[in-house]
């Protein structure tokens, strides 16, 4: 097998309008047959087998002579850059190296991609999906499995190609090695290396912080499983493998492809060129591995990394980057492949990186040793110079092995086929053949083709050659992946041999077939891989790491931040273009600025500025932010323009608008409505109160208390209420055009002034009533609250504090006024009031003729009677008020007697004396005065104690009683001293 390329295959390109029959007559030319076709970009390419005998060399040479032809190439094959190590459990110094011993090797501190201070930034988002075109993925690995991408559009396992994109069940991504939706990486039987993808995978974006096993660079991401390798051999990545599986990557939303493999030298491929450009165009970044050749990439090129520089392909595509390796003590390492201008950037990778592998859990479907009875499995021999068979000549185990030649040489032009038995893999993934083979051959042309069927054998895939010969030794090896899930699996081996010479030919032995049991363990299932290709998947991390951050980065932006922030390395000096090593925290740094776009609409003006400084639009609308910034907006409308609002870039409402990321934030202006009219009021006086108003203005409304100035809207009519407190009244309004104590309506700006005073006291009442056999009027002035007393119609109101009320009584015809009594008013006279009373007015029919009337009244805090002499007055048993009527001509004395516990302290009215007896003959009004108790004795009469009396006679009277009169008087008198000391 040549060693750039698959023999027997060629991808060619028709050109655009080529016909069916003109693809067809070209193809004859060669005796080819159509493998596959796919897509480039906007290239639709051929993937054609040979015709026996027909070089690669010489077919491309007749293609390209075809007019329908634009180019025609060989089916490169790529080498992955990874190297197989041992597998034990160490730690992740690439992504934080602190000086610790890995595998034997201390490294240096820093010497890692900073990824724990990138987390500070971010660990990854779903959204971004990473492409690994590889030997597949351990999907199920407990370490991937939340990190996988899976097609929204499929259903799994159901046989239906959901979404039409032209493959079935493509649920994980594809298997573009073997054709079929499985792309299940598997360890690489019975050698146990890591399965390849994987390992990168786990570097990229193992799930991180779930306490399971490693993290990769990315915590949090979505892993796209494209297989474009074989498991059998780290060479197999084939160009009709890697061209589709790009093709799948930028048509399903990948942002990133890690291609972690590679040719050495010869030509460009037009077809990966053309894939790769259009990866470009979709703003698809492609971190491809510089190789482990420890050669100069500027002398010879490294394909497809070598497409980072300008190639007879077309000129360097800013989105491929090329990735050297380094060591834990930042040296490129010993494998590294390196140029001063083909290599762009270098990350950790030398074989102490420690990732994900699949498990190494089979189960066995198919052992055959060939030991006891080998024609009954199965196997069918057919071909040119058929010699197969079963030999005991040689085997890995005795007595039998497999055998092309029993009898000696195989024949030159030989073309014969071994083939197995149909067997099932249905339910299964992850298969393998595997077998001793025992190989001594003439050259490169000849030695087995090991393929196999899932479809009974009608097709087969395209295998695996080997022709170097194994130095009359068995060698234990994989052969050939087997398809999954299959009722009708079968396997063949297809020996060849060209005219140039021949040999014992091949022997296989113990072949069987294992399939994957279980998934990986969260534990066990991880080893030390290294390479470019772990260098490659870091770049490829850390690519995601950006895309988190901001998913509107360019190609350029990506290209600028991965090459041009790491750090500078005296180990890469002149080794790499930029001699840095990766950083990925200087990466975030440089493309966590964002952009801040404004725009303003509506129809009112205003202007948008920033914090900190940058956007003032007006004049600059467009502003570059800081990594780590927080830039906060404010709109400032014009006058007579109002803000309506933010929209766009998650800001909403009319306050300032917060930005960290990329946004085009749009500020709306209104023209402003009239502006509003303000009411303000305050209050004045000794009084208390509140003023309200109905309507609610745009800090509430008045509530004058707590608030007395408000706005309100045009057209508005505000209505306000003063209410007094308890112990006030509200005397009125000042201001506003308001008047009186009603409300206030006011509908402009207006200062409004409420005046409260302090309440008046409460009034006092008089209440009048009226005795004796007569009749008459009591009249009040000053009138009252009620218009006054007017005894007939109102004998009760109500009068202010301060106020005197004179009461005037008027006796009706016919009768007249005998008195007053309660009130402290006496006699006939008015009474005069000043607070709360009742009085009694007395009205008597008028004294018979030749007689007069005498009128008792008893007054004071004690008690007492009055009598008369002759009889005709008897005051007493509670009676305050009484009188008599006496023949003109009668001397009447009136006698006081205490009650009990009361003192006699004098007369009043009817010209007696304050003490002693009191005499009349003529009308009079007596007012007898009586105390409360008093210390000390009295005169006595009957057993009430002392009183006092009284004589009313004629004018020049002369009485005969008159000495007795006299004497009595100077009796009481002295007896009164006794009490008066006098």
């Amino acid at each position: 097998m040549h060693a750039g390329y698959k023999d027997g295959e060629v991808i060619v390109k028709f050109r655009d309008g080529a016909s069916a029959a003109t693809i067809a007559a070209a193809e004859t030319k060669t005796g080819t047959r159509a493998m596959k076709s796919f897509t480039a970009g906007s290239h639709r390419l051929h993937h054609l087998k040979l015709g026996k005998g027909v070089s690669v060399e010489a077919a491309i040479a007749t293609y390209r002579q075809d007019p329908a032809v634009e180019y025609a190439e060989p089916n490169y094959i790529y080498e992955l850059a990874g190297i197989p190590n041992d597998t034990l459990f160490s730690q992740l110094w690439g992504l934080h190296n602190t000086g610790q011993t890995v595998r034997g090797v201390t490294g240096t501190a820093g010497a890692d991609i900073h990824a724990a201070e990138a987390w500070d930034i971010t660990t990854g988002s779903s959204n971004v999906i990473i492409a690994v075109i590889d030997t597949g993925i351990a999907y199920d690995h407990p370490d991937l499995a939340p990190n996988m991408w899976t097609n929204p559009g499929e259903i799994p396992n159901d046989g239906i190609d959901n979404d039409g994109n032209g493959y079935v069940d493509d649920y994980y991504g594809y298997d573009f090695s073997n054709n079929d939706s499985d792309p299940m990486d598997v360890v690489h039987f019975p050698t146990g290396m890591l399965g390849h993808g994987t390992g990168l995978s786990g570097t990229m974006a193992a799930a991180g912080n779930n306490s399971l096993g490693i993290t990769g660079v990315m915590r949090t991401a979505k892993l796209m499983a494209l297989k474009a390798g074989s498991a059998v051999a780290f060479e197999h990545v084939t160009a009709s493998g890697f061209i589709p599986a790009g093709n799948y990557a930028i048509a399903n939303g990948a942002r990133v492809i890690n291609a972690s493999f590679g040719r050495l030298g010869g030509a460009c491929s037009q077809a990966e060129y053309n894939m790769l450009s259009a990866a470009n165009a979709a703003g698809i970044m492609v971190l491809a591995a510089a190789g482990n050749n420890a050669q100069d990439n500027d002398l010879a090129p490294w394909y497809p990394a070598q497409y980072s520089v300008a190639t007879p392909c077309g000129p360097a595509l800013p989105n491929v980057i090329a990735v050297a390796a380094t060591n834990q003590n930042d040296g490129l390492s010993y494998f590294s492949n390196f140029g001063a201008t083909s290599v762009q950037i270098a990350a950790p990778g030398t074989d102490e990186t420690y990732s994900t592998y699949p498990t190494q859990n089979v189960i066995n479907v198919l052992l055959h040793d060939f030991d006891s009875n080998p024609a009954g499995l199965g196997y069918t021999f057919s071909g040119i110079n058929n010699g197969w068979a079963f030999s005991n000549v040689q085997a890995a185990s005795l007595p039998n092995s497999l055998t092309d030649s029993p009898g000696g040489n195989y024949l030159n032009g030989t073309n014969s086929f071994a083939t197995g038995p149909v067997f099932s893999t249905a339910g299964r993934h992850g298969c393998l053949l595997i077998g001793d083979v025992r190989l001594a051959s003439a050259g490169n042309g000849d030695g087995i083709l090991v393929q196999a069927s899932g479809d009974g054998g009608a097709t087969w895939t395209t295998g695996n050659k080997f022709t170097s010969s194994s130095a009359g030794l068995f060698t234990n090896r994989p052969l050939e992946e087997i398809r999954d899930g299959n009722f009708s699996t079968r396997f063949r081996i297809n020996f060849f041999s060209d005219a140039a010479g021949t040999d014992d030919g091949a022997y296989l032995d113990n072949l069987r077939v294992d399939c994957v049991s279980g998934p990986p363990s969260g534990v066990t299932d991880y080893g030390f891989t290294g390479g470019t290709s772990s260098a490659t998947a870091h770049v490829s991390g850390v690519v995601g790491l950006l895309l988190s951050v901001n998913p509107n980065l360019t190609v350029a932006q990506i290209r600028n931040a991965i090459i041009n922030t790491g750090d500078v390395l005296p180990s890469l000096a002149g080794k790499t273009l930029t001699g840095r090593r990766l950083n990925a925290r200087a990466a975030l740094d440089s493309v966590s600025a964002f952009a801040v776009t404004v725009n303003k609409a509506g129809t009112g003006l205003g202007a948008v500025t920033s914090a900190p400084n940058g956007i003032n639009c007006g004049a600059t609308c467009n502003f570059q932010f800081s990594a780590g910034a927080s830039a906060t907006l404010t709109a400032t409308p014009a006058p007579g323009s109002v803000f309506s609002g933010w929209s766009g870039g998650g800001c909403a409402g009319i306050f300032t608008c917060a930005l960290s990321t990329t946004a085009s934030v749009t500020a709306t202006f209104a023209l402003a409505p009239p502006a509003p009219f303000t009411v303000t009021v305050s209050k004045s006086g000794a009084g208390g109160g509140t003023v309200t108003s109905a309507q609610q203005g745009t800090s509430g409304g008045i509530n004058c208390g707590a608030t007395c100035t408000d706005q309100f809207s045009q057209g508005m009519t505000v209505t306000l209420t003063a209410a007094p407190a308890a112990g006030s009244v509200f005397s009125g309004w000042n201001g506003g055009n308001c008047v009186g104590t009603g409300t206030c309506p006011v509908t402009g700006d207006a200062t409004v002034t409420a005046t409260f005073t302090l309440a008046p006291p409460a009034p006092f009442t008089v209440t009048v009533s009226k005795s004796g056999a007569g009749s008459g009027t009591v009249m009040s002035a000053p009138q009252g609250n009620n218009g006054g007393i007017n005894c007939g119609v109102t004998c009760t109101d109500q009068f202010s504090q301060g106020m005197t009320v004179t009461l005037t009584a008027t006796p009706a015809a016919g009768s007249v006024f005998s008195g007053w009594n309660g009130g402290n008013c006496v006699g006939t006279g008015t009474c005069q009031v000043t607070g709360n009373v009742t009085v009694t007015a007395t009205f008597a029919p008028p004294s018979p003729p030749n007689t007069f009337n005498v009128l008792v009244a008893t007054v004071g805090t004690g008690s007492g009677a009055v009598t008369s002499t002759p009889a005709g007055i008897n005051c007493g048993a509670g009676a305050t008020s009484c009188n008599g009527n006496f023949q003109d001509g009668t001397i009447v004395t009136l006698a006081a007697t205490e009650n009990s516990g009361s003192t006699f302290t004098g007369w009043s009215g009817g010209g007696c004396p304050i003490v002693g007896l009191c005499v009349v003959s003529t009308a009079a009004t007596v007012t007898a005065s009586f105390d409360g108790p008093v210390s000390g004795g009295g005169g006595s009469q009957g057993s009430s104690g002392g009183g006092g009396g009284c004589t009313i006679a004629p004018a020049g009277s002369n009485d005969a009683l008159m000495p007795i009169f006299l004497l009595l008087s100077l009796g009481a008198l002295c007896w009164r001293a006794r009490i008066r000391n006098c």
